[in-house]
């Protein structure tokens, strides 16, 4: 969800005035946030990799930039529950197969912004059991 946020793009309306570089926006102004821009910031270590221990208690560390419920006023209530659900149906998942990416052909450290979730390509291939035998 960090690395490639489903929704790349959120429309806001500005709750007061705000001054950017040399132009001032007034209350009311409709803005476009594009996520990719604060989810991968360079200045951030794990900006390219993908790591679990940010979304703790922290709720996705919204201080840092990170956009992916909203907040203020109007922070969606189920802004833990993506992040959870999707954690345990990945472990129950990966606990009992292996997953591997088809396409398209990604590399660390030199992750595109943005990725049409529509063109990934997965493997699902379930493990076989372990005799005790095997294990000796």
């Amino acid at each position: 969800m960090r690395l490639w946020p489903t929704t790349p793009a959120i429309l806001r309306e500005l709750t007061e005035d705000l001054k950017a570089g040399d132009r001032r926006l007034r209350r009311g102004t409709g803005i476009i946030i594009f996520t990719p821009f604060f989810h991968r910031d360079p200045e951030l270590a794990f900006a390219n990799r993908v790591e679990p221990s940010i979304w703790g208690p922290n709720e996705a560390l919204p201080a840092m930039g990170f956009v992916p419920f909203s907040a203020g006023v109007a922070i969606c209530p189920a802004h833990n529950r993506v992040p959870t659900i999707a954690s345990l149906a990945i472990g129950a998942l990966l606990s009992k197969a292996d997953l591997s990416l088809l396409q398209p052909s990604l590399t660390a450290g030199e992750l595109p912004g943005t990725l049409n979730h529509f063109d990934i390509l997965l493997r699902l291939q379930a493990r076989r059991a372990r005799s005790a035998a095997a294990e000796l």
